[in-house]
């Protein structure tokens, strides 16, 4: 899963059509449960038709962009489709959710 900033995640928005954000800090144990499924769906996946990023929300350059997104807690999910955010989740989450919120995406 790439690690991106602000300016990376709007060049890379227009790329791509379906992709996740993950919102995390390094201190947060949940958002590391979180991250770890995302990469595991991440690299089980056969296909490229959905993007997973994540966003240190405690590097100062990308302290705009989570203000901008409304992000206030971590571990935040944002699933994009079409460039539009179309699901919001905050907290912990198992394989299964997220891979229903991947499926309503498809």
């Amino acid at each position: 899963m790439q690690e991106i900033n602000t300016d990376q995640i709007v060049k890379n928005a227009k790329n791509f059509e379906k992709f996740v954000v993950l919102f995390y800090n390094e201190e947060c144990s949940t958002c590391d449960i979180v991250l770890k499924h995302l990469l595991d769906i991440e690299n089980s996946r056969d296909d490229d038709t959905i993007k997973f990023y994540k966003v240190n929300t405690d590097k100062k350059e990308n302290q705009d962009f989570t203000d901008i997104m409304n992000v206030k807690t971590t571990p935040y999910l944002m699933f994009f489709q079409n460039r539009s955010n179309v699901i919001n989740h905050i907290g912990l989450l198992t394989k299964k959710r997220i891979n229903y919120y991947l499926d309503k995406l498809l």
